[in-house]
């Protein structure tokens, strides 16, 4: 069997696509997201990461809104151009795509965002099918393996004296229980995720966006946070809990490649809109990956 690691399209859906199909012979695709996104919006994200909020938003608020709602609607169609290949899909949600349930972000989001966000989450879910879903949060029994679906980034998401006094400093008290809330919430999920999982003694595939956090694969090459790692805090930790034989993430653009934690295979396709993606041989029989093979 063969998969078709692919992710970080941000509004592009890639060239060329169709002959790594057949060339490849790829029986299904596994996405880890930002089907939405584009690289205005990243460049104004990243120039005033160290801004205040309110010093940013009188700056760019209405290009950020406008190249926002261009986002979504790329992320859609690069969605539905997925759907039209006719592959088995299975994907999870990435940081710039909406998702159907509250960000695990600092800030606070008010009921008109809450509403929008489940309003443009809903205009993918409305395209899934039976081999074509998305599976944030959700496991999925493959045959030789189990597949975890994972979600959006959650950088670094830690919880201890120094992140939540960080917190505490730019939101407040409010902020401190957002971010334990979020943090509680989500391991919950992996937990039972990955409970539920053990039984079927099976290898198990986990699918995420982010790379688990401190590894060679989630540190910032260039710009502001040049040297500083982005991966996931709690991504590592389920990691070295559960050990899922593989795990398929993406996000850090520029560290397509493959590390280890512990004896997890991780793997980081790499930016599809920079036409790299990963493709895995599994080998049903012995149930385990026979080759990765990365292309750039």
């Amino acid at each position: 069997m063969k998969l078709l690691v692919i992710g970080d399209f941000h509004g592009r859906f890639p060239n060329g696509i169709k002959k790594v199909l057949k060339s490849e012979n790829i029986n299904i695709i596994l996405s880890c997201g930002d089907y939405s996104g584009n690289e205005k919006l990243s460049k104004l994200f990243f120039e005033y990461y160290h801004d205040s909020e309110s010093e940013a938003s009188i700056k760019i608020e209405k290009e950020i809104k406008k190249l926002e709602k261009k986002s979504i609607r790329d992320g859609v169609q690069v969605v539905k151009e997925l759907k039209k290949l006719k592959i088995k899909f299975f994907g999870v949600r990435g940081n710039w795509d909406p998702l159907p349930w509250e960000k695990d972000v600092g800030h606070t989001i008010t009921k008109k965002e809450k509403a929008q966000e489940r309003k443009d989450a809903n205009k993918l879910i409305r395209l899934e099918t039976r081999y074509f879903k998305f599976i944030d949060f959700k496991l999925k029994d493959m045959g030789s393996f189990i597949l975890v679906g994972g979600t959006s980034s959650s950088y670094p998401a830690k919880i201890n004296k120094k992140t939540l006094r960080e917190v505490e400093e730019e939101y407040g008290q409010a902020g401190v229980k957002r971010r334990v809330k979020q943090y509680n919430w989500r391991v919950g999920k992996y937990e039972k995720l990955f409970l539920r999982a053990r039984k079927f003694k099976k290898p198990v595939i986990f699918l995420t966006h982010n790379c688990p956090y401190e590894t060679k694969l989630d540190k910032v090459k260039k710009g502001p946070v040049k040297g500083e790692h982005y991966g996931s805090f709690i991504e590592k930790q389920i990691i070295r809990r559960f050990k899922p034989d593989l795990v398929l993430c993406g996000h850090m653009h520029e560290n397509q490649g493959r590390d280890k934690v512990g004896r997890s295979v991780i793997v980081n396709s790499g930016a599809s809109f920079e036409k790299k993606y990963a493709i895995i041989d599994w080998d049903e029989k012995k149930r385990k990956v026979k080759k990765v093979k990365f292309v750039k």
